[in-house]
């Protein structure tokens, strides 16, 4: 079938798929550009807003597009901006939620390939995620990051949020996505919960999608004297994204030691802030690195309650369907 003809019989198609796009402060062009692509793949799209300063023109915008605009007065977070949009699409009875953020630009073609790889079809599939690259990486980082095999889709372990096609059952059975880690590893606690609940992540190599993980920097001659690998990634954040970035990737490793393990991990993530000198405002977002280093060597999952309760449930199969 051809892609035109897939897309006029998509919104007549018995599986109710909706998209679900996390904004803040998002850019108004460019968001309308990666909507009016998903748009026309999907049966309905909704925007939650994380509290951004240009909320009037968010309004504006998907009034035009008819598009329902889920506001929330602050930014709490992609976790809970996710969890806002899948309790709408369950509500109203979506099987599958294709996840998104602002700045990630899908083909028109994404649903169709998705579709093609049957794994829709498939009770224990919780994801099926888009290959995705950023336009500023250099060729060595895009031959080590962007699959270079043969197979047309490949079982993950670990996808990025962005790009997703979630199984809502799935989301349920695993409650969601864990508010308290608010943004950086969200994505890969949700899939650890997945796995641990039998459901499997597929990755589509025939779709690709262009998207932007922070600013990505290269300084080749910083890079060699701070001996930083040639294919990892420089991608500036904020400060507080530091923070969260180095004391979530720890409570992650501590959470799930038998699905991913690194040795020596406190001194590699103090080891790993050495970037922050390639980084503009360097000296804070180091102190912010250190302080998320700090609290994820506090953290004790044995004594997180809410996290061993999750645990319990996931880990009970014949529960991931309640």
């Amino acid at each position: 079938m051809e892609i035109n003809n897939w897309i006029n019989l998509r919104r007549s198609m018995k599986k109710k798929v909706g998209a679900l796009f996390i904004t803040y402060n998002a850019n108004i062009n460019q968001l309308k550009k990666n909507i009016e692509t998903v748009l026309k793949q999907v049966n309905a799209c909704v925007i939650v807003d994380n509290g951004s300063k240009n909320i009037d023109q968010l309004v504006q915008f998907s009034r035009r597009q008819n598009i329902t605009l889920i506001k929330l007065e602050k930014n709490y977070g992609i976790a809970a901006a996710q969890n806002q949009g899948f309790k709408y699409f369950d509500k109203h009875k979506f099987e599958w939620v294709l996840t998104l953020d602002q700045d990630s630009l899908l083909p028109d073609n994404t649903m169709y390939e998705f579709e093609l790889t049957g794994k829709m079809n498939d009770v224990d599939t919780g994801i099926i995620a888009a290959s995705y690259f950023d336009k500023n990486w250099t060729e060595t980082q895009k031959r080590a990051l962007v699959y270079q095999g043969n197979e047309s889709v490949i079982e993950k372990k670990f996808v990025i949020s962005s790009g997703n096609l979630v199984n809502v059952v799935a989301w349920r059975g695993v409650r969601g996505f864990d508010e308290r880690l608010f943004i950086d590893m969200v994505d890969y606690d949700f899939d650890a919960r997945l796995i641990i609940s039998g459901f499997k992540i597929w990755q589509s190599n025939l779709v690709i999608m262009e998207h932007a993980i922070g600013t990505v920097l290269h300084r080749p001659i910083l890079e060699r004297l701070l001996l930083l690998p040639e294919t990892g990634l420089l991608s500036d954040h904020p400060a507080f994204r530091q923070y969260y970035i180095y004391r979530n990737t720890i409570i992650f490793y501590k959470r799930y030691p038998n699905l991913k393990k690194k040795k020596l991990l406190i001194p590699r993530s103090f080891f790993a802030t050495r970037r922050m000198l390639v980084y503009q405002d360097s000296i804070t977002k180091l102190k912010y690195s250190w302080k998320g280093i700090i609290d994820g060597i506090r953290y004790d999952p044995k004594k997180d309650l809410e996290f061993l309760d999750t645990l319990r449930r996931i880990e009970g199969k014949d529960e991931a369907s309640d």
